[in-house]
C-alpha cells in the first residue's frame, strides 16, 4: 500500500475524531444548560419569594430613616398642616462608607409665618426623642423660614424647610406630569391581582413566570388592557442566604445559560412589553451578565425598568449602549405597610413628581398597598397623568439629561 494513502486515512480519522469531539461538547453543553433548567424551573414553588431588597444592605442607618420618616409624618398630622403644603423637593440615592440611603429633602409650607417656630419646636422635640443616633442642626434662613439638617450615625439624610406660604416650589405644570405605577411579584393571589386590574388605571403588572397564576393573571391582564411585565429574578449580595427564587439570573452562569433561562421566562409569560428586576443588587452592579440580559432584551424589542436595589446599578448606562430603553424605579410605595408610612411614601411620590415632571413607582400585591392607591389615585390624577410604563418611557425620552429623570431612552 502507498504511504500516500495510509497518510490520508490517518488524516480523515483525525478529521472525525475533531468533528466527533465537537458535536460532543456542544451535546454536552447543550445537555448541561438543559439539565440546569430543568432543576432550576423544577423549583417552582407555591410559595411566593421575598419582596424587593429595599435596602441590599441592612442597617442601622435605614432603621434610623424610617423612624424619621415616621416623625415627620406624625407632627404633619398632628399639627393638621394641608397635605398640598408638604412638598417633597428630592429624594435622592446617596452611599458613604459602605452604607447606602435616599437622601430626602422636604418644603413644609405655613399660611400664617408665626406658626413656623413652633412647628420647628414641636418636630425638633420628636427629633430629640429619637435617641442619640439621630442628631439634628437648626439654621435661621433669609425672609424667617427655618432649615433642620438631620444627621444619622453622622450621615447627612434629611433636610426640611420650613417657610410661608408665599414660598412656592418650581414644580412642572399638571398636564406634563407622568406617573407610572408597576406591581410587582404578581403571580401568586389571583383575586389580589384581579383587584388592583380593576382599580381603572393603567397599572403595569409584572409577573413572576415561576407562580402559580401567573399564566391567568397574564391572560386576564391582556384583556383588561394592563401592561404586563416580566419580574426577572437577579443575584441579590448576600446570595444564597438572600435567595430571589427560582429562575434567577446568577453571576456565575454563562452566556448560553443566561439566554436559556430568559427564553424559558420569556415563553411563560407571554405578551409583555419589559422586564424588571426581582432583587438583583449584585448581578445589576455586573455590566457583561447584564449585558447578556439587555441585548436580548433588545433583540425582543422589550423596555427595562431598574427597580434600583442599588445605586450602583449600570442599568442605565448599559441601555444607552445596548440601545435599549431604561427607566428606574423612583419610589417603593410600600417599604412598610403602616398606613402613616404609606402615606409618607404617597407623598414623596407627589413631591418628586411635581418637580421632576415624572415618577416610576413600584408597589407590592398587598391588601394595604392596594387600600392606599384606592385612597390616593383620585389625588395622583389631579396632578397628572398615570400612564402605562411604555408610554412614559416614550414620551419622557427627552429628559434623559435632566436630574431627576426616571426614563433613559437610546
Amino acid at each position: 500500500m502507498a504511504p500516500g494513502s495510509r497518510k490520508g486515512r490517518k488524516t480523515r480519522r483525525r478529521a472525525s475524531l475533531g468533528r466527533l469531539l465537537v458535536y460532543v461538547s456542544a451535546s454536552a453543553l447543550t445537555a448541561g444548560v438543559a439539565v440546569f433548567l430543568y432543576m432550576v424551573w423544577s423549583m417552582t414553588s407555591l410559595t411566593p419569594p421575598p419582596y424587593e431588597e429595599i435596602h441590599p444592605i441592612p442597617s442601622e442607618l435605614n432603621d434610623q430613616i424610617t423612624r424619621i420618616n415616621a416623625a415627620v409624618y406624625e407632627s404633619v398630622y398632628r399639627e393638621r398642616i394641608p397635605e398640598r403644603d408638604v412638598l417633597f423637593l428630592s429624594v435622592e440615592p446617596r452611599q458613604e462608607r459602605g452604607n447606602e440611603w435616599e437622601f430626602t429633602e422636604i418644603l413644609i409650607r405655613f399660611s400664617d409665618p408665626g406658626r413656623i417656630r413652633d412647628f420647628e419646636k414641636s418636630i425638633s422635640g420628636n427629633f430629640a426623642s429619637l435617641g442619640k443616633e439621630v442628631q439634628h442642626r437648626n439654621v435661621r434662613a433669609a425672609g424667617g423660614d427655618s432649615i433642620i439638617d438631620l444627621f444619622v450615625l453622622g450621615y447627612f439624610t434629611h433636610r426640611i424647610r420650613l417657610a410661608g406660604a408665599e414660598r412656592q416650589r418650581s414644580a412642572k405644570s399638571a398636564g406634563s406630569v407622568l406617573v407610572s405605577i408597576i406591581i410587582d411579584d404578581v403571580g401568586y393571589d389571583l383575586k389580589l391581582a384581579r383587584s388592583f386590574m380593576d382599580l381603572g388605571v393603567p397599572l403595569a403588572l409584572s409577573v413572576i413566570s415561576t407562580a402559580p397564576h401567573a399564566s391567568v393573571i397574564s391572560r386576564m391582564a391582556r384583556e383588561k388592557g394592563c401592561e404586563l411585565m416580566l419580574h426577572l429574578p437577579m443575584e441579590p449580595k448576600n446570595y444564597p442566604r438572600v435567595n430571589p427564587g427560582p429562575g434567577a439570573i446568577l453571576a456565575k452562569m454563562n452566556d448560553e445559560t443566561i439566554l436559556a433561562t430568559m427564553e424559558e421566562h420569556v415563553k411563560r409569560v407571554p405578551g409583555i412589553r419589559g422586564v424588571n428586576n426581582h432583587m438583583g443588587s449584585r448581578l445589576t452592579e455586573l455590566e457583561g451578565k447584564l449585558a447578556v440580559v439587555f441585548n436580548d432584551l433588545k433583540r425582543r424589542n422589550l423596555f427595562y425598568v431598574d427597580s434600583r436595589t442599588t445605586p450602583r446599578s449600570v442599568a442605565v448606562s448599559l441601555g444607552r449602549k445596548t440601545g435599549v430603553a431604561v427607566g428606574t424605579r423612583g419610589i417603593f410605595l410600600d417599604n412598610h405597610l403602616s398606613e402613616s408610612a404609606m402615606k409618607f411614601q404617597v407623598e414623596r411620590l407627589l413631591g418628586i413628581a411635581g418637580n421632576t415632571g415624572g415618577v416610576i413607582a413600584i408597589g407590592h400585591p398587598h391588601k394595604e398597598t392596594l387600600k392606599c392607591l384606592k385612597d390616593s389615585l383620585e389625588r395622583i390624577k389631579k396632578m397628572g397623568e398615570i400612564v402605562p410604563v411604555s408610554e412614559f418611557l416614550l414620551r419622557r425620552g427627552g429628559e434623559q439629561n435632566k436630574p431627576g429623570s426616571d426614563a433613559i431612552l437610546p
